[in-house]
């Protein structure tokens, strides 16, 4: 594994969110209502006041609760969600909707919103947080690690290894030969300085329980198993109860949704555990996919119904069982990118226990009534809405034509806005304390080596190790920094430049390229996404007007001026 697919924020578990898309998918939420509450409505579609005020809350907080509510952006954020339904009419209109590939969608969608209603009203329902779990949250996002691991696919490989170090074996030296990863390998298994939310939520509790120079049990994870040891740990000095006070329900909410993904993970751990597969049956299958296997990944019909050879079971757990003609279904209802991941007949296997788990989750959503209930089948709906409408705007965008012609035209026209900003190769150095960082400075001024004290005083370990060096950038890529850093010159070292969160950073130019125009060959990709971007918006905004024309939409503006927003 490499040093970059560790520091995830909170990774999601494989299987359980197996339906998962790229959609930022509405929450359940109740939308049918008498015509005093409707907002806008095309066809059998409406935006009603209660979806309105969830969608405002939803901007207002992304905003950082900056979010007015003028008119001009309630009306702003109606015609947005208002669009949406929209836009789904239209790929009604194109026949999108009857596809074999929308309707299955549908059914992953079915899927997935059941399945997380289920496990949040069954499984997640007696979640409590205390006060002592938000303050020990509050003190996590003030303290920084350091860790080693050594990392394992399986539980007997992790047991295999633990068994080493309690024989003395040397844990560097165990990290060096496991690790193919060549950083990973060098370093001892070293990740560097890390903080909540950057590593996998079991890993990342277990680290901040350990004493430093301690070695962990191994640690399940969402891919695998690793062996920690704690290196070293730094506590920001001075914590104010203004500070606890200030953020207390983020740390509540920070605390509660990693329960869910510790219980939840737990759930679905406990059910694989349990979970016997028929392997005479499972090999027979896994030899007709080797056998096809371009066939298993794009879920040809003919070759699915090839793999239905009996009525018999492919996996149990207690009462549930998954029958063969289920798991196909399940098959066709996966997403191709899951299908990659299985490479063998072990692999093939995780699949089986991944498709088991969602089958046994939406058989008890169903057994509960979950699908009757009018919120569930609204957040489904809303969702597959926002996929239509995802759908048709793929398809403006395959009619969108940009030419030779118009290219040159725009860039003749408009060659002072084709600047290819000012690049630099920077080197730096990062602390967490001022005082040391002017220290630093000091030694520099002195005569000291730049990349002897990046060996010395950085806290970042795998800039360490290439000796602070971050290659060429566009200067404005720094944000606040940029100013400060765009004036050095080559071999000139910055001031100490305050950075965010107590950071502090020391750079030094190494290289510079000097802002300059683009040429034409240049600039081509660059005008052509922006050609590309207007005539979509300008293709989208006239399609959305002739759709609302054709179908009588409605959009109460008066009813939109006098709603009352409480946050």
């Amino acid at each position: 594994m490499d040093l970059n697919s560790y520091k995830k924020v909170i990774l999601r578990l494989f299987f359980f969110f197996s339906l998962s898309l790229v959609l930022m998918f509405p929450s359940c939420q109740k939308e049918t209502g008498s015509d005093e509450n409707i907002l806008a409505k095309i066809n059998d579609l409406e935006v009603t006041e209660a979806h309105f005020i969830s969608a405002f809350k939803k901007y207002y907080y992304k905003t950082g609760q900056s979010l007015s509510p003028s008119y001009a952006n309630k009306s702003s954020i109606l015609d947005s969600e208002f669009n949406t339904y929209v836009l789904a009419v239209h790929a009604g209109e194109l026949g999108i909707s009857e596809t074999s590939e929308a309707m299955n969608m549908k059914e992953m969608i079915k899927r997935r919103v059941l399945n997380e209603e289920y496990l949040e009203k069954e499984i997640l329902t007696n979640l409590t947080v205390s006060n002592e779990e938000v303050e020990q949250m509050f003190v996590k996002f003030n303290t920084q690690l350091n860790a080693s691991h050594i990392y394992a696919p399986t539980a007997e490989k992790a047991d295999s290894l633990y068994k080493e170090i309690k024989n003395g074996k040397a844990f560097e030296a165990i990290a060096k030969r496991e690790f193919k990863n060549t950083q990973l390998a060098e370093n001892g298994g070293n990740l560097g300085i890390f903080s909540v939310d950057e590593m996998d939520v079991a890993f990342e509790r277990k680290a901040y329980e350990m004493k430093t120079g301690e070695i962990s049990k191994p640690v399940r994870t969402a891919q695998g198993f690793s062996i920690i040891k704690l290196n070293d740990r730094y506590t920001k000095p001075v914590l104010t109860e203004y500070e606890f006070a200030s953020n207390k329900n983020q740390f509540a909410s920070f605390v509660e949704k990693q329960k869910k993904e510790i219980i939840t993970r737990n759930h679905l751990d406990d059910f694989i555990n349990a979970v016997s597969i028929n392997k005479k049956l499972v090999e027979k299958l896994w030899s007709l996919i080797t056998n096809n296997y371009s066939s298993f990944i794009s879920k040809d019909s003919e070759f699915l119904e090839a793999m239905n050879i009996g009525n018999d079971v492919v996996a149990s757990s207690g009462t549930f069982s998954l029958e063969l003609d289920v798991f196909l279904r399940e098959l066709k209802y996966t997403p191709i990118e899951n299908l990659n991941n299985v490479k063998n007949l072990r692999t093939f296997e995780n699949l089986i226990h991944g498709l088991s788990y969602r089958s046994y989750l939406y058989e008890k959503a169903n057994s509960v009534g979950l699908h009757e209930v009018d919120e569930v089948i609204s957040s489904i709906n809303q969702s597959y809405h926002v996929f239509l409408a995802k759908e048709a705007e793929d398809a403006i965008k395959s009619g969108i034509k940009v030419n030779e012609q118009e290219i040159l035209e725009t860039f003749r026209n408009n060659q002072e806005k084709f600047i290819k900003p000012l690049e630099l190769d920077l080197s730096r150095i990062v602390l967490e304390d001022k005082n040391q960082a002017e220290e630093v400075i000091d030694h520099i001024n002195k005569g000291a080596s730049f990349d002897k004290m990046v060996q010395i005083y950085s806290t970042r370990n795998e800039e360490r190790l290439i000796g602070g060096r971050l290659g060429f950038d566009y200067a404005n890529s720094y944000g606040t920094l940029s100013p400060q850093l765009s004036v050095l010159q080559v071999g000139e070292v910055s001031n100490v430049l305050e950075y965010q969160n107590g950071e502090y950073h020391i750079y030094k130019c190494l290289g510079r390229k000097e802002a300059r125009p683009f040429s034409y060959k240049e600039a081509i990709p660059l005008i052509k996404r922006q050609l590309e971007k207007e005539k979509f918006k300008e293709q989208r905004d006239q399609v959305i007007h002739e759709v609302k024309e054709r179908n009588n939409a409605f959009i109460n503006t008066e009813k939109i001026k006098e709603l009352t927003i409480q946050i």
